[in-house]
């Protein structure tokens, strides 16, 4: 075993020896779309637009046809392709589906996985590929919306199909469709895909257990389980071999049907020095066996592995993607790859200007409603093009080889309060980060001026929160710097949360999150499904041997029991803060303060224009005080010498941007950064994150964080102690919205915590804030782009 490991890592070194040559030439060159996350796509092969979020990738027993499902936030639908030549034959809308697809012997009918709709979707497929909706077979006892319906296997006699938030596997028979037998696992493993092995026998993966389970299907009980890497999720049955992609280690565990024992564990990132953070979320192999593809979804890219000979995997070289390619399929020449691309090219650039509907909110699109698919159909008869496929994957992704320790764009050492190397001494030795929520740079910075003059990149139409609402804002971006080019590196809070503590959101959140935001439902999330390859912010700080405190209402390690009653309670942002700065004035005397604090500061998600409530004026005015009593009560402390405070929205979804949808509010309050002036650098969430992880000498999460070019031009090396005097806003904090009857929809959200809103909800709340601020005025759109 141990000879097989080094080979596979010498075959990995290899590959990243590669970057060598990518990084000899600009990283532009042959990008075609750069992300929010600052890392470019460069897509090979010919396209087919479908829908987002692409699962399957089913081949049909009579070798015709292949079907992907698109099952995310637009209409869900099924895509055949002919098998021999990749074009699309047929599409057929299913309602709801998710990622179970399966064929009957006959290949006539298709069945998909129907998600939380509490069903399987039947479609007969004619010979020519007609595809024509039958009559689906329902799943009794499965609530609506709570089933989560997954994998799914089909035989000439029954279905089997795993029900994801119910911990168990149903056999149905498809002549009565009555439901003949569970199997049932223990409670969070999370059953996900379902194979058929050798002999009839069913493997399904267990994402929320870090293991696959055999079960014998005649008796519908566990036979084995077998361990393999965290979040198992595709699977893929060749022979005795069965291969598994693993995505939170990044791996493909490649185990023994025979012996039920691991084989090999293939490591598929491009770089060996990487962390974690490439995502393996898709297989398929060749029809001779011998290549077997891996969609690195946050690569963006196709990992190509030689299978060939049992133990002795190489990592050949990887295939450039657009965005979050999470299913794939060969076609029958073994010589041409389907590669389903999730995400696309992003969400793209939008002006749209149309008139909205302050009811309804239509009329302008949400960020979610801008996701689409892509299925591109490469051609890799030539092994050669393999080499310049790996090149442009290595030159278009934005990490190289030791970040780790050697951070992008790292000036001199010793030049920047901010180390120029991983460990490196800092003046800096204690930070607070203040996590907002979902306000983009013009809706607060839009209308900014300095000495009289616009400052900074805005558009003055779209500020609806300018100094007279948030005055601290204003203030203190004039005082110390202005970052008028930030990106939320996230969409929506369910993934913008994960982006600005873990810098990562796990695959079942990705694949769960556009339904969720579509209104097609919400998954069961459990801790394992949401925990991150290597922890979050505050584990790091204590794994570099640092003291934290936390005030985040994600977390209640090392939290303060007293700011966490508060919030439940509803207090606002303007008065919860007085429980952190009191804590920190006890801190201070005792010589305790933490070296690293997060706070979630939320008041300016508003509750709209909810009767009763506070106006979104009054709520983003309460949190700009909030803002504003935190930096002086610091800033005139004994420790604001060896201090930094950083402030970002954890996205930017709530409203309107003249650059981009994801470009945001963010503060970086020291007195290394006062008097800066306007920092223009591209810059994301996980350029605070990394920041905030040099300060503190502690490593980077994944290997967004690693690669993110950190805040250097930001601070100098000369500190201005100047305490912060905070503002007050001139309007009304209390101020109320009238009583009236609230439109259905806007009735309809719960407030109780941010975002848990759909896609329709958010619209009308944008739109809702919008004109409580602008009266009549038509909203403006959203504008989408990023680096170019």
């Amino acid at each position: 075993m141990a000879k097989r490991q080094l080979r596979t890592l010498v075959t990995l070194t290899a590959i990243g020896l590669l970057v060598l040559f990518a990084f000899a030439s600009a990283m532009q060159r042959g990008v075609r779309v750069f992300l929010p996350s600052g890392w470019g796509l460069a897509p090979v092969g010919t396209q087919t637009p479908v829908g987002d979020m692409l699962a399957g990738g089913e081949a049909s027993p009579n070798g015709k046809w292949i079907a992907f499902a698109s099952v995310g936030q637009g209409v869900h639908k099924v895509f055949l392709l002919d098998r021999a030549t990749g074009a699309l034959v047929d599409t057929a809308s299913i309602g709801k589906g998710w990622i179970g697809l399966g064929w009957s012997t006959d290949s006539a009918t298709l069945y998909v996985s129907g998600g939380t709709a509490s069903q399987i979707v039947r479609l007969n497929v004619g010979s020519g590929g007609k595809l024509e909706a039958r009559e689906p077979i329902p799943v009794p006892g499965i609530s609506a919306n709570k089933g989560w319906l997954a994998g799914l296997a089909v035989d000439d006699k029954n279905a089997y199909i795993a029900v994801s938030a119910s911990d168990k596997l149903l056999k149905i028979d498809l002549a009565t469709n009555v439901v003949t037998g569970e199997a049932v696992f223990e409670d969070g493993d999370t059953p996900y895909q379902v194979r058929f092995a050798r002999g009839g026998r069913l493997i399904v993966s267990l994402q929320g257990a870090a293991k696959v389970a055999e079960v014998d299907t005649d008796a519908m009980r566990v036979v084995r389980t077998i361990p393999t890497g965290r979040h198992p999720n595709d699977m893929l049955v060749s022979g005795e071999r069965l291969f598994v992609a693993c995505g939170n280690d990044d791996t493909v565990d490649v185990l023994d049907l025979h012996t039920g024992t691991r084989e090999e564990r293939i490591l598929v990132r491009p770089w060996p020095d990487a962390p974690a953070g490439s995502t393996p979320h898709a297989l398929a192999i060749t029809p001779d066996g011998k290549r077997l593809y891996v969609a690195n979804s946050d690569n963006n890219a196709v990992a190509v592995l030689n299978v060939e000979r049992r133990g002795l995997t190489e990592t050949l070289g990887f295939i450039p993607t657009a965005a979050y390619p999470c299913a794939l399929a060969t076609l029958a020449d073994g010589k041409h790859l389907l590669i389903g691309s999730g995400k696309g090219f992003g969400t793209g650039p939008n002006d749209k200007t149309a008139s909205i509907n302050p009811d309804s909110g239509a009329g302008y699109p949400y960020i979610v409603t801008q996701l689409n698919g892509i299925i591109f159909n490469v051609d890799l008869s030539d092994p050669s093009r393999l080499r310049d496929m790996t090149k442009t994957v290595l030159n278009v992704s934005k990490y190289r080889p030791n970040m780790i320790d050697h951070p992008f764009q790292a000036p001199p050492a010793g030049s920047n309060p901010i180390p120029s190397r991983l460990g490196d001494r800092s003046p800096i030795k204690h930070v607070l980060y203040i996590i907002k929520e979902n306000r983009t740079y013009d809706q607060v910075f839009g209308s900014l001026k300095k000495g009289g003059k616009p400052y900074g990149n805005g558009d003055p139409r779209l500020t609806l929160f300018g100094d007279d609402v948030a005055p601290n804002h204003a203030e203190l971006a004039r005082q110390y710097v202005l970052l008028d080019n930030l990106y939320a590196s996230g969409e929506v809070s369910v993934d913008g949360h994960h982006w600005t503590n873990g810098a990562y959101v796990p695959d079942f959140m990705q694949r769960t999150w556009p339904q969720e935001y579509s209104g097609k439902g919400s998954p069961r999330l459990t801790a394992s499904l949401a925990e991150t390859p290597t922890g979050r912010i505050w584990d790091h700080v204590r794994r570099a041997g640092l003291s934290y405190r936390t005030y985040y209402y994600h977390t209640m390690d090392h939290s303060n029991t007293e700011w966490a009653a508060a919030r439940a309670k509803g207090i606002r942002d303007s008065d919860s803060v007085d429980i952190f700065i009191r804590e920190f004035k006890e801190f201070e005397r005792a010589g305790t303060v933490p070296n690293f604090m997060v706070m979630a500061l939320s008041e300016d998600h508003t509750t709209g224009t909810r009767p009763g409530k506070f106006t979104p004026k009054a709520c983003v005015a309460s949190n700009d005080i909030g803002i504003g009593k935190v930096v002086e009560a610091i800033s005139s402390s004994s420790l604001w010498k060896e201090f930094a405070i950083f402030i970002i929205e954890d996205d930017a979804q709530n409203g309107a941007d003249h650059v981009d949808s994801h470009r945001t509010v963010g503060l970086v309050v020291s007195p290394y950064t006062r008097n800066t002036g306007v920092d223009s650098t591209p810059y994301t969430t996980t350029s605070m994150l990394r920041t905030m992880e040099l300060i503190l000498g502690a490593t980077p999460m994944t290997q967004y964080d690693a690669a993110a070019t950190p805040m250097y031009r930001s601070f100098h090396s000369r500190p201005d102690l100047t305490p912060y005097r905070s503002r007050r806003p001139s309007i009304d904090i209390t101020a109320k919205n009238p009583r009236a009857k609230e439109p259905p929809l806007l009735a309809s959200i719960d407030f109780s915590e941010p975002d848990q809103l759909t896609a329709a909800q958010e619209l009308a709340l944008n739109d809702a804030i919008w004109h409580s601020v602008k009266g009549p005025t038509p909203y403006p759109g959203a504008t989408r782009r990023f680096g170019r």
